[in-house]
């Protein structure tokens, strides 16, 4: 406990016993009745590594929620490979935590480096979910992508409707309703139909 103790007051030993107890770990989980403890070993690297980023003052969010999230995908892929389960238990915790954080980081950031890799990002999800008719990468990925973009557009999109006249907005938006309008039910059997496909996903 002492020696614990010592290493939380010294960081840069406690990333380097962390590094060790989870190299150990990893090593004792190879016994197949250990395998099931891959968990631990696994957090402790981890961990290790948040602890050597904090000392090196790195504060891009993707170094921290990156590793992790991989980490939560392939927990997720060997979990589904050894029985049956959904994709938001299998892929949601990883998915999120590599999405989510950075989208929040995104839609705040002036630049545009960061909101086009995010969006990449959530577009490759997407078509993963797509492809492997996943439901929790294709809702993930579209939702994330939709923000992402609506965001990035907003500015262009409110110095088109300041440099539209009053009476052309209006005019578009009465047409958009009557647009809508005819074509409600049909709308309503396109949103019910997208529905039971992503539904039909697992």
């Amino acid at each position: 406990m002492i020696a614990l103790v010592g290493l939380v007051l010294d960081p840069h030993r406690l990333w380097l016993g962390l590094l060790a107890t989870g190299v150990g770990g990893a090593l004792s989980v190879l016994h197949p009745r250990r395998r099931h403890l891959v968990g631990v070993p696994s957090l402790l690297l981890l961990s290790s590594s948040w602890v050597r980023l904090v000392l090196a003052e790195v504060t891009t969010v993707e170094a921290y929620t990156v590793p992790a999230g991989l980490l939560l995908l392939a927990a997720g892929w060997w979990r589904s490979r050894r029985a049956p389960i959904g994709s938001w238990p299998a892929y949601g915790p990883g998915l999120s935590l590599i999405l989510i954080p950075s989208l929040l980081v995104a839609v705040s950031d002036p630049g545009l480096t960061r909101p086009l890799l995010v969006g990449g990002a959530a577009l490759g999800v997407l078509l993963a979910g797509v492809r492997r008719r996943l439901q929790a990468p294709l809702v993930l990925g579209g939702v994330t992508l939709a923000v992402d973009a609506i965001v990035q557009l907003s500015p262009f999109l409110a110095a088109t409707y300041a440099a539209v006249p009053r009476w052309a907005t209006i005019g578009a938006a009465g047409l958009a309703l009557l647009w809508l309008g005819a074509t409600y039910e049909r709308r309503l059997r396109d949103l019910h139909r997208i529905r039971q496909t992503i539904d039909t996903l697992h």
